[in-house]
């Protein structure tokens, strides 16, 4: 249930407000290069606007060496992906990523490019490389809002091979999404693997809703959120069409049932609807204690006029820690969520090693 994160992540926090304010007039820091930018207090400005105004003042030459330049990690973490693959005769579309893990890349153009990005954008690969150390043990992975199915690819792609009881269960109500889910089932299937694939929405209660799609991802429609603008916007960029369509909804702890899903890692990244999930599941998640991998957004729970600390509240309160060393404590995500748009957090039970 995600939208493609190439132009999600970062449209979002262009297009959208990040609660960039200028000072007074008079004062030095309110004023961009020319007198013309000035601001008046409290106005507001996108980052995409602040880069336009930036390169108006850049000769077109020097802004080119220095992109160049600051994307040099991204080439070579790209050819270093390719080098291994052409070192291990891989074919076409197959990709290794590690020196251990390799993955089919999908067909669909929009799902293809997704993927490149993820794979080889600087905060994209260490989300990746980060949620790998997370299920380093883990057998049976739900993905809530799997969208074109990178993390369900991920984790299937990464079980070793003795592993005979692996188990993937992808939650996505986007019917183009899920074209690109069963088609990297097919890919990376393997005997031993069982990989599922559910045709649904994951909420607080079941029943049905509003489903919008930018033709590749999208999100539920609500009182308290509608982004079908930004997901027409977003089908038109991409040369596809945008609908809105009606989906089940489920609860998180029917669909594992339903599907014999006892998970040990779960990844949710369902447009700030994890607040309304996470609050129904707790006793689902203190009584399984899977790991997680979360992406909180912040942005869009301010905007509908909710904490996103209650979220991060209730699950320090259940029994969960911060896995990662450079997030060690709860009070610097608490802090983070008070200001970043979108809070990634990996998060695993305090008996967990």
């Amino acid at each position: 249930m995600g939208h493609p994160r190439q132009h999600e992540q970062r449209q979002r926090q262009d297009q959208a407000t990040l609660q960039l304010r200028w000072g007074d007039p008079d004062d030095s820091l309110s004023r961009c290069p020319a007198e013309s930018y000035r601001l008046r207090k409290g106005d507001m400005i996108s980052m995409r606007e602040i880069a336009k105004r930036a390169l108006d003042f850049t000769p077109k030459p020097v802004y080119r060496v220095a992109r160049f330049a600051s994307r040099l990690p991204v080439y070579f973490a790209t050819d270093l992906a390719y080098q291994r693959s052409t070192e291990k005769r891989l074919g076409h579309g197959n990709l290794a990523i590690t020196d251990d893990i390799s993955i089919f890349l999908p067909s669909d153009r929009v799902a293809s490019s997704v993927f490149r990005s993820m794979l080889f954008e600087s905060s994209e690969r260490h989300e990746w490389q980060e949620f790998l150390e997370l299920a380093r043990p883990c057998r049976a992975f739900v993905d809530v809002g799997a969208s074109g199915g990178f993390f369900s690819m991920l984790f299937a792609a990464s079980r070793p091979a003795h592993l005979h009881d692996a188990a993937v269960l992808s939650i996505e109500p986007d019917q183009s999404c899920r074209r690109t889910l069963e088609e990297l089932r097919a890919l990376h299937g393997r005997p031993g693997l069982n990989w599922i694939i559910e045709a649904c929405a994951v909420g607080a209660e079941p029943g049905t809703t509003s489903f919008a799609s930018s033709g590749f991802g999208g999100e539920l429609v609500s009182t308290s959120r509608d982004n079908r603008g930004e997901l027409e916007e977003l089908a038109s960029m991409n040369g596809l069409r945008s609908t809105v369509t009606t989906v089940e909804v489920s609860t998180l702890d029917r669909i594992c049932e339903r599907n014999g899903i006892v998970p040990d890692l779960v990844k949710m990244d369902i447009e700030s609807y994890e607040h309304e999930v996470l609050h129904a599941s707790i006793g689902f998640l203190r009584k399984t204690s899977p790991r997680l991998h979360l992406e909180l957004h912040c942005g869009y729970l301010r905007d509908r006029a909710v904490d996103p600390t209650e979220t991060l509240t209730l699950l320090r309160d259940a029994g969960y820690r911060p896995f990662h060393g450079d997030v060690p404590t709860w009070d610097s995500l608490f802090e983070r969520a008070q200001s970043e748009f979108v809070l990634r957090v990996d998060l695993v039970p305090v008996t967990a090693g």
